[in-house]
């Protein structure tokens, strides 16, 4: 004998391949859009990651991670300067590493000096007392190492954060305040940056 034949049976069948279709196609859909933006968004997802390892490494480990963070330049550059607001002066150290070899790699009359040292100026109070000494630092590095016509554009992110500085009460923020004074002085002694900045 036969089992009886059930239609609700022979119906429900196909519906169901129907929604296992359906289903794996959404899957699928989620997946490209997934990937579609984990694209669109793999420089500033590299950045996160590559300035994260930086700061977290251990000292035998953190030189590739320099080197690379140091590659992505601007794309790094937000995430280094929002690290210089922690506490942590390893963190701050760390930051100040990777900012470094950042302008290292730029020439000395890249114009993107001037933009580090505005964006450096603009976050300046909202960085912390460590993260204001390394402000300060690689500001000072900025003034030494920029050519003279370009070091102009420099200036006023220069006395904006002379001018912030002395809104703390953090000795070494003072410190590297006064280091800054030292490179403007040698800078005003040069015909050409003077030319320059009239």
């Amino acid at each position: 004998h036969f089992p009886p034949f059930r239609v609700e049976g022979a119906m429900e069948r196909p519906y169901f391949l129907r929604r296992l279709k359906l289903f794996a196609g959404l899957m699928a859909a989620a997946l490209l859009i997934l990937a579609g933006v984990a694209w669109w968004q793999r420089a500033p997802l590299l950045a996160w990651y590559s300035v994260h390892r930086l700061v977290h490494a251990p000292d035998s480990a953190r030189r590739p991670w320099v080197d690379r963070v140091a590659q992505l330049e601007l794309t790094a550059l937000p995430r280094l300067i929002t690290c210089l607001r922690s506490g942590n002066t390893q963190i701050c150290g760390r930051a100040q590493e990777g900012l470094l070899g950042i302008v290292r790699r730029w020439g000395p009359s890249d114009s993107r000096r001037a933009g580090l040292a505005r964006s450096l100026a603009e976050q300046f109070a909202m960085l912390s007392e460590p993260g204001q000494q390394v402000a300060l630092l690689v500001q000072a590095y900025l003034l030494k190492t920029t050519q003279a016509g370009a070091a102009c554009n420099l200036l006023p992110a220069t006395t904006r954060m002379l001018a912030e500085s002395c809104r703390t009460a953090d000795p070494m923020v003072h410190e590297r305040a006064m280091a800054l004074v030292f490179p403007l002085a040698d800078l005003r002694t040069k015909p050409e940056l003077l030319d320059a900045c009239r």
